[in-house]
């Protein structure tokens, strides 16, 4: 069982951003708790599961990062990526940087 990622909204303040965060935390509680016992067998190929790993995105990043991070997390769940443990990152993945312009240009 995984432990709890926080106790807390990743936003802080009462704002509407957290409306939407326990929303959508509720909405997939509510899809561990009856939709997914009635499939016929365990089908995730990664730990933790799709669901709870969504669950602890949007509660560690919010709505916006933690169900982008959700969706990213169920795109690669698919028969070509291997699975296992995959948890939430601790920080939300920065863009990567360019590449230095000097190595671009060329001198004439």
């Amino acid at each position: 069982m995984s432990e709890p990622v926080s106790n807390g909204l990743a936003s802080g303040g009462a704002g509407s951003g957290d409306r939407a965060a326990r929303g959508l935390v509720r909405i997939v509680r509510a899809y561990q708790h009856h939709l997914s016992p009635r499939k016929p067998a365990p089908t995730c190929r990664f730990t933790p599961t799709c669901s709870e790993y969504a669950a602890q995105a949007i509660e560690r990043f919010g709505a916006v990062k933690g169900g982008w991070l959700a969706t990213w997390r169920i795109m690669r769940c698919n028969p070509l990526v291997e699975g296992g443990f995959d948890p939430v990152p601790t920080h939300f993945p920065k863009n990567r940087k360019p590449q230095d312009q000097s190595e671009k240009t060329t001198h004439s």
